[in-house]
């Protein structure tokens, strides 16, 4: 049950972050891509703190 929970958010944040990305940087709409930015900020954030605490309470290898 909590394979498929993980593996639901990690798939979200990855498209968070797939679709966040190529609009941060290439965006002409200097509005748009600070935007884009700050989510992809966030969402970066999100993942990396998720796995650390994650591999503490599983205590992966």
């Amino acid at each position: 049950m909590w394979t498929w929970l993980l593996l639901a958010y990690l798939a979200t944040l990855v498209t968070i972050i797939a679709c966040a990305g190529p609009v941060a940087l290439f965006a002409t709409n200097h509005r748009r891509a600070t935007r884009a930015h700050h989510i992809l900020n966030v969402a970066i954030g999100a993942l990396s703190g998720t796995v650390g605490v994650l591999a503490a309470v599983l205590r992966l290898p």
